[in-house]
């Protein structure tokens, strides 16, 4: 009952064409009277946390299997600050800083709990910014729905909400548009950044979404377990 993906156009074509290019394991499982949403079954399912954790462990048992086809050339400078901070009324401090991996300047908030904690907890869009104010409306803005609840006081949360210029983000890298190296720019641009910025020992890193975010959110986590 998912009307914004609707499954026979989405994951069913995934499972057809899977199967065309002679793929065999694959199981499709669709929660009933469910739509486009959080739900628990989701996380109940063994078949599907039996997935996730065999991914997950096996990134961190063998990390030499996943090639870095990155290694081989020499590095850009990750991030450059071009502004910041700006500080609003409810403690949000904004940056803007300028990458390599993407095109223009992006925005970075960061909200921070008040008794300070190890713990980031990284908000993924699922809306480029700027523009596209219709999805942001309609979405809504996940940094001001966790200062709405004062959930990161409640958690011990330093919260890190992030932005893309221009482009919708998949949080991969592009095949042929250097400037839309989303998985790159987070990984090796804004998670430093980051690091320099709140200097915390052993940082305990987070990663939330909605949607084609959450399912961002879920393959980084698989890729980076770190």
């Amino acid at each position: 009952s998912d009307t914004v993906v609707p499954v026979s156009v989405n994951a069913g074509t995934l499972v057809d064409r899977y199967k065309d290019f002679g793929g065999k394991e694959i199981t499709l499982k669709v929660v009933p009277g469910k739509g486009h949403e959080v739900c628990k079954e989701f996380f109940q399912d063994q078949d599907f946390l039996d997935f996730i954790l065999t991914c997950g462990r096996r990134r961190m048992i063998y990390p030499n299997e996943i090639k870095d086809t990155h290694s081989q050339v020499p590095q850009p400078t990750p991030y450059r600050l071009v502004q910041g901070p700006e500080i609003d009324g409810s403690g949000v401090h904004t940056y803007s800083i300028e990458s390599p991996y993407i095109n223009g300047p992006c925005r970075v908030r960061v909200l921070k709990p008040d008794k300070a904690s190890n713990r980031l907890l990284f908000v993924l869009p699922v809306a480029p910014w700027p523009g596209f104010e219709d999805k942001w409306q309609k979405h809504g803005d996940g940094l001001h729905d966790i200062m709405k609840h004062d959930l990161h006081n409640q958690y011990g949360y330093t919260v890190i909400a992030l932005d893309f210029p221009e482009h919708m983000p998949w949080y991969v890298d592009h095949v042929s548009d250097a400037k839309r190296h989303h998985e790159s720019y987070m990984m090796k641009a804004l998670v430093p950044f980051v690091d320099d910025l709140l200097d915390i020992k052993e940082p305990v890193r987070n990663l939330a979404g909605f949607s084609k975010s959450g399912f961002g959110a879920l393959r980084l986590l698989l890729e980076y377990p770190e």
